[in-house]
């Protein structure tokens, strides 16, 4: 996100990998990306794009549904 930021652009979409049934736990891994979403959420309009519905409900819990 840092270079997208730097790179002059207002949006990024991004999409989550490895939380299929057993690799991740989804909740960890969206606290992860909220995380780092949260350092840039000022900057740029971030979107997430997922499968898993519990992933991106967690992500929204945490963030805020604006930005995912």
């Amino acid at each position: 996100l840092r270079k997208v930021d730097n790179d002059g652009f207002k949006s990024v979409t991004l999409c989550a990998i490895g939380i299929e049934s057993g690799e991740l736990d989804v909740i960890a891994a969206a606290r992860v990306m909220a995380e780092i979403i949260d350092n840039f959420k000022y900057k740029l309009h971030i979107r997430v794009i997922d499968y898993n519905p519990l992933y991106i409900k967690e992500l929204k819990r945490i963030v805020g549904g604006e930005n995912v």
